[in-house]
């Protein structure tokens, strides 16, 4: 599939119970790369804006947002389209960008760091003083994981390419394997 800029979208309307959202930085994740390869199950067919984690400043509001944030707040949140000047996210799951904090550094609050605490705390039930082993640790979900895992009291084995075994242990990992060595994988 090819990917081309366009300039003659319109700004998208939000609907009911969503955020029209001035984008001030995307995330690129997994599913981004999955959807442009056609593999994102449901995903949308070309031609689509493509994109579905953003931060930044709300600029309008839709019929139905039950509270709605302030117009000039800048949110966190999902929602299609995010590699546009526009968007609209589900008003439901914004979330304030942290006090101080860029739209750049928030990115990964919603999608990243909620995975990594989904699998480590209610899925792997981590605790103090046990071990934990992060494949990819220094992709998005893999360095949110070390950093809770750390967080949390656990000892830290990540894996990751040479290159980056720096970056990972800076993050907190005790333990560093080569993530392309075959017979680590046996």
């Amino acid at each position: 599939m090819d990917l081309t800029l366009t300039t003659d979208h319109r700004r998208p309307t939000p609907g009911p119970g969503e955020y029209l959202i001035r984008v001030g930085a995307a995330g690129i994740n997994f599913a981004d790369v999955m959807q442009t390869h056609g593999t994102y199950g449901a995903g949308p067919q070309a031609p689509y804006v493509a994109g579905f984690e953003a931060a930044g400043e709300i600029v309008g509001v839709g019929p139905d947002v039950k509270s709605p944030l302030q117009f000039g707040i800048h949110v966190i949140g999902t929602g299609p389209g995010a590699f546009a000047q526009y968007m609209t996210m589900p008003a439901a799951g914004v979330l304030p960008v942290p006090s101080g904090w860029s739209d750049a550094a928030a990115l990964g609050l919603v999608l990243n760091w909620a995975t990594a605490l989904a699998a480590l705390k209610p899925l792997g039930e981590i605790q103090a003083g046990g071990t934990v082993l992060v494949h990819a640790a220094a992709g998005g979900v893999g360095q949110a994981a070390v950093r809770l895992a750390n967080h949390y009291g656990a000892r830290v084995i990540a894996t990751a390419s040479p290159a980056k075994h720096d970056t990972v242990k800076a993050l907190g990992a005790d333990d560093v394997l080569d993530s392309r060595r075959p017979d680590l994988a046996e």
